[in-house]
This record gives structure tokens, sequence and C-alpha cells, in this order.
């Protein structure tokens, strides 16, 4: 809904391509985190810290957004 009310419409199919671009590097990114992070520590606590972080992270971006 953000990318089509932000963005001019002549631009669309160009966000939309660099969302799925975006969404696929930084998904390859958490499964070596994940990896790294389990040989680390030895178990999920850690991933699950991060997680929540970010969803937090996310949560008070939410207040910046215009009405």
């Amino acid at each position: 809904m953000l990318k089509a009310r932000y963005t001019p419409s002549r631009h669309w199919a160009y966000v939309f391509g660099l969302k799925f671009v975006l969404a696929i590097g930084f998904s390859t990114f958490g499964v070596l985190l994940e990896g790294v992070l389990f040989d680390l520590t030895g178990g999920f606590n850690a991933v699950f810290i991060i997680l929540a972080g970010l969803a937090l992270a996310g949560s008070a971006a939410l207040l910046f957004l215009p009405d």
C-alpha cells in the first residue's frame, strides 16, 4: 500500500522489482546469520533476541510515517 501511495505510477514496476530483490537478499543473509549464531551460541536464543529487536525497531518506525 505504501509503495502504491508514495511512488509515482511510472515507477511502480521498478519499485515492485526492487522490493523482491531486497527481500531475497535479506532472506539469504538471514539464513547465514542464523547458522553463524547457532554455531556461536549453541541455540536460537540470540536469533530470537535479534528478531525481537528488529520487530521493535519496525514498530517504532511506524510512529514516523505520515498520516
